[in-house]
């Protein structure tokens, strides 16, 4: 008795007291086997079948590490009995279906107490007999995921159509969108991009092998705020010159214009493409650069924004661009992906397979706009990453064989998926992020002074050095990345019909 004293008078500590794996006192007593402080605890209004991070009760813990006295105890004292029979003792098993048949009949006692007996399958969708309805779910099952998703799910469909064709791949905007990143800066990169990087706005965790392991570390979005900061400098410093050129509207012409239409966009516009289409014709460098800007950095700006705003049409329109950019810098599987996706939203879809897919792309978990994550975005966030964080913490033997005889881990798992607070770093809401602006200008700066948006007749584009690379005196950017979206989009012309008949077999029958 003196123990139980001591114990209840210091309830209040032990109490709301939780390990790191949110085990109580008594699960801890439970798990050494200590049998006298197990009936303390629970004598004193411990609840008995409390579970811990991982779905184990004090009564799981007792019967894997063998403690037999203990675990009887536990089931003498009520503990719940619905678990797994972890251990082969007879005695121990016969206590448990013995306490198994109690319950039971204690249910079953209840139920013949309500008019309607209670049913553990739902009622909500009850239909006759006569008149079932066909199960929609084998009609199309878009399966989001990756390149290797889709590579997996169309395969299937082709080979076993009589099982598989039900299902069909849904694009992965979240991978889908790292490789596009990674296509435009190696384009980008020898004329320039990993030089100003590097050496201008001073961001070394951002270069090739970041590209490479995008979806290591931070580095997806450390390489597509790059991205964007490295394209708004260059645009600062394009407006800057096309100010200074002669094809700038002057007073009276910008005055008329905003008589005519209420704003100076059009003329100032209709000026800029005829000034970027003279200067092209005449600068190699201006050319190249005009694209990086003109063309491949707003696909870049274009895919986030629509994601983060639920645009399932408009990321449609992204997808149209995938395959030049693939085709051109052999992402094979991706060339694939792209086009799968194109041949399924614009022919193989019903229509309203295709909006319905269209306004259900993206999830918005906190209910604002702007805050939209694609799916395979939030699977990886929100799915996968808390589980590698949790495995990889809990690495210990001890704690791989206790999850091991988990009793309910499909509950473990929904528990861990909706406290993602277990397993962030720290619990700030909102992140002060100092501004790009700087960079960006220094960006400009640097783009000025090197005249890549000036008229100087140049034929050929120069590389740059980054990361100690050397090169060599007049040295070019590869052939592959000057004009790359118009060689792009031949290449994908060229591929997409051998494309149709491998993977579209049946239906291009």
């Amino acid at each position: 008795m003196y123990l139980t004293e001591r114990i209840n008078l210091l309830k209040a500590t032990w109490f709301p007291a939780r390990d790191q794996c949110e085990r109580s006192v008594l699960h801890v007593a439970s798990l050494n086997g200590n049998t006298r402080l197990v009936r303390c605890l629970v004598y004193s209004g411990c609840p008995i079948s409390l579970k811990d991070g991982i779905g184990q009760t004090p009564l799981t813990l007792a019967l894997h590490m063998g403690h037999t006295v203990t675990a009887k105890v536990l089931l003498d004292c009520g503990a719940s009995v619905q678990i797994a029979k972890v251990k082969k003792e007879e005695l121990m098993i016969e206590l448990i279906e013995q306490k198994i048949r109690e319950e039971e009949e204690i249910i079953n006692h209840m139920k013949s107490n309500f008019n309607k007996p209670i049913s553990d399958e739902s009622t909500d969708m009850e239909t006759s007999s006569t008149s079932k309805p066909s199960n929609v779910a084998r009609k199309l099952n878009i399966n989001v995921g990756d390149q290797k998703n889709t590579v997996l799910v169309q395969g299937c469909a082709n080979q076993c159509p009589d099982v598989y064709e039900c299902h069909t791949p849904g694009g992965g905007d979240f991978h889908c969108r790292g490789y596009v990143n990674e296509c435009i800066a190696r384009i980008a990169g020898p004329g320039g991009f990993w030089h100003v990087v590097e050496n201008i706005m001073k961001r070394p965790t951002v270069n090739p092998s970041s590209f490479k392991s995008k979806f290591k570390d931070n580095n997806y979005n450390n390489n597509e705020e790059a991205l964007l900061d490295y394209d708004d400098g260059l645009s600062i410093a394009m407006i800057k010159s096309f100010r200074k050129s002669p094809c700038f509207p002057d007073a009276s012409e910008l005055d008329q214009c905003f008589k005519d239409t209420k704003s100076h966009n059009k003329i100032l516009i209709d000026r800029f493409k005829v000034w970027v289409k003279q200067q092209e014709e005449q600068d190699a460098i201006f050319k190249y650069q005009s694209q990086v800007v003109n063309q491949l950095m707003p696909i870049t700006r274009w895919y986030k924004e629509s994601v983060r705003h639920g645009n399932g049409h408009a990321i449609e329109g992204v997808w149209m661009f995938c395959p030049a950019l693939f085709c051109q810098m052999g992402k094979i599987n991706y060339r694939d992906e792209a086009f799968t996706h194109i041949v399924n939203a614009t022919a193989k879809w019903p229509y309203a397979y295709r909006l319905m897919y269209q306004r259900n792309k993206t999830v918005n978990l906190e209910g604002k706009q702007g805050k939209q994550l694609a799916g395979d975005e939030w699977v990886e966030d929100y799915l996968v990453r808390p589980v590698k964080q949790f495995t990889s913490a809990q690495s210990s033997f001890s704690m791989v064989e206790l999850m091991s005889c988990s009793v309910n881990l499909l509950e473990m798992n929904c528990k861990m998926y909706k406290a993602k607070e277990a397993f962030d770093i720290h619990h700030t809401r909102k992140h002060k992020k100092p501004s790009s602006l700087y960079d960006q200008i220094k960006v400009a700066q640097f783009v000025i002074k090197e005249r890549w948006f000036e008229c100087e007749q140049r034929k050929d584009v120069h590389q740059y050095s980054w990361a100690g690379k050397t090169v060599k005196e007049g040295q070019t950017v590869p052939k592959k990345c000057i004009d790359a979206l118009s060689k792009g989009a031949k290449k994908a012309s060229e591929e997409f019909v051998p494309f149709l008949h491998r993977k579209f077999p049946i239906e291009m029958l």
